[in-house]
């Protein structure tokens, strides 16, 4: 993942809110709130990433980077 897109090395560790990750992901934020109830959240937000980056929701509503998803070859 390229860390340019985020604007600080804090905001890549402490995650995207709920609008930051709906932008990113192209998705109205009723949309992403949706979707995030779903358990296979971390798979659809990995198709929905311009980069192929997969999400979870982490503490206080933040957005983190799954770092443990990866995309089966």
């Amino acid at each position: 993942m390229n860390v340019s897109e985020f604007d600080t090395l804090a905001q890549f560790i402490n995650g995207l809110s709920q609008e930051e990750l709906a932008q990113r992901l192209q998705v109205s934020v009723l949309k992403l709130q949706e979707m995030s109830q779903n358990a296979d959240f971390e798979q659809w937000s990995q198709q929905h990433d311009p980069e192929g980056v997969s999400w979870k929701i982490g503490q206080n509503r933040r957005y983190l980077v799954n770092l443990a998803f990866s995309k089966k070859s």
